[in-house]
């Protein structure tokens, strides 16, 4: 019995026993097995599994064929979770923990990150922090993962058009009546998680990326991690060691979250300032619920909508752009799609409603708009970024110079001085220390979150970015564009 990474172009695994294959599709969010080799991820379960007798090799396999004719025939896709979560507990059930913790330990070549310890140094929280002994665990519990990963990228490959925070959470729901989650090391992996999400808890805003709610995070946390990195990890390679691989995967998340809309601090030179679209993208404050209903109601009209923003507006493009959106699977809405939104939109609808929006459907429907907007006056560039599907990439190899391995620009100094006209106030810190130009401070956000990101090509996002997204303030505000 073993699991194989096959080379096709695409993220496809294998499962092959007594020369029966099955081939599992997955899905984007596992695009970097494509370059994976099947040593490096399943090399250690492939080596257990041939230490089984066959009758418990057949077993296996057995649920691999029973979770796959699932998968192809059930049409409910309510029915097809229960029946999946009954397989995959069946699954995990013909694991004898005793005997796969003492071969991991003998035979698995675990590798260690160079900083772990036996004992609590107390260099950083303890809930943070993961000793040689509980990684240990960690590498037996991922075990248990991997054996899923056939069933879960299938899944996840069908699943109906759902944002990937959600299919992951879903995906990681399959195992909810297994065994795994009466192992202390599936305790300790959820309380490291809910020890981040603690520590991120002042900065994080995620509804407007996800649409769930501050005490979620841990869970959303848990299944990102288990699904997206400790299932296809690897442990026997000291850079790229499980423990190494999930914090900065959460970290990278945090930040994204993070990077949401914050709270306004009152400072000294509020009372005189004329609010920018900027700020008001970055404000959390009240607004009332009759106010999102009547946004929301707008925004169902795509072809007013549209025309609201322009008379001239193409219709068909926008309701073309949303369909696109809607029917792939993998497009997820990020945090620098809001200031784009706010920027455009302003002239029809008030921005601070814009996060208070529950509804995927009715945000795909302002950022397809919003790019036939873009698209129609020249942005291009900023319209396919908005409608382009995206990976999270380590967030150690970020440059705030290029995206992708493509240079950006600097902001060509042209803009300057009229980003400096359009806000003349600059914010304030509590200390009285300047943060900057509003616009500049955008501009710098939007290149920072898209940085975040691996995009499925290298012209996805513009290397003219900052002067587009400059030009673009220009515009909406009714400021003539300089000579550059």
């Amino acid at each position: 019995m073993e699991i194989e990474i096959t080379n096709t172009g695409t993220t496809v695994l294998r499962t092959v026993h007594r020369g029966q294959e099955l081939f599992w599709p997955t899905t984007v969010l596992w695009m970097k097995l494509g370059g994976t080799d099947t040593a490096s991820v399943y090399g250690p379960l492939n080596e257990y599994w041939h230490t089984l007798p066959m009758d418990l090799q057949d077993a296996y396999h057995q649920h691999y064929w029973d979770a796959y004719e699932l998968i192809e025939t059930e049409t409910s896709f309510d029915l097809l979770q229960i029946e999946l979560r009954k397989l995959i507990a069946s699954l995990l059930g013909l694991v004898n923990h005793d005997h796969l913790r003492a071969w991991v330990m003998e035979y698995g070549r675990i590798a260690y990150n160079s900083d772990i310890h036996d004992t609590y140094t107390g260099e950083y929280p303890r809930r943070q922090t993961y000793l040689k002994d509980e990684y240990n665990e960690l590498v037996v519990l991922s075990m248990y993962f991997k054996l899923i990963t056939p069933i879960w990228g299938k899944f996840m490959h069908i699943a109906p058009p759902l944002d990937p925070v959600f299919k992951e959470l879903v995906t990681y729901d399959l195992m909810k009546d297994a065994c795994v989650h009466r192992l202390p090391a599936m305790d300790r992996l959820k309380d490291y998680c809910e020890a981040l999400a603690e520590k991120d808890n002042k900065t994080l805003t995620p509804a407007i990326c996800t649409g769930i709610g501050t005490s979620e995070i841990p869970r959303f946390y848990m299944a990102m991690v288990t699904v997206r990195r400790i299932s296809i990890g690897e442990f026997r390679d000291p850079d790229k060691t499980l423990i190494k691989i999930a914090y900065k995967f959460l970290e990278s998340k945090a930040k994204n979250l993070s990077n949401g809309v914050r709270d306004k601090r009152v400072t000294k030179s509020d009372s005189d300032e004329t609010e920018s679209v900027v700020e008001r993208y970055r404000i959390s404050q009240s607004v009332p619920d009759y106010a999102v209903v009547a946004m929301t109601a707008y925004v169902e009209n795509i072809p007013a909508f549209v025309t609201g923003l322009n008379p001239q507006g193409n219709v068909e493009k926008a309701l073309g752009y949303i369909d696109a959106i809607t029917r792939t699977e993998e497009f997820s809405i990020g945090a620098y799609h809001l200031p784009l939104i706010g920027l455009v939109c302003k002239r029809v609808i008030y921005p601070r409603t814009c996060q208070l929006i529950k509804s995927r459907d009715t945000y795909l429907k302002l950022i397809g708009v919003t790019a036939a907007w873009l698209s129609d006056h020249g942005y291009q560039g900023l319209a396919n970024m908005m409608l382009s599907c995206r990976i999270e990439k380590d967030p150690s190899t970020a440059d705030l110079y290029s995206v992708g391995g493509v240079a950006l620009l600097p902001l060509s100094k042209g803009f300057i001085g009229p980003l400096e006209e359009i806000y003349p106030h600059q914010r304030i810190d509590v200390q009285g220390r300047s943060q900057g130009n509003p616009g500049m401070l955008l501009i710098d956000n939007i290149v920072s979150e898209i940085n975040l990101y691996e995009w499925p090509d290298k012209d996805t996002v513009p290397a003219t970015l900052r002067n587009d997204i400059a030009r673009l303030i220009c515009t909406v505000e009714d400021y003539a564009l300089p000579e550059l």
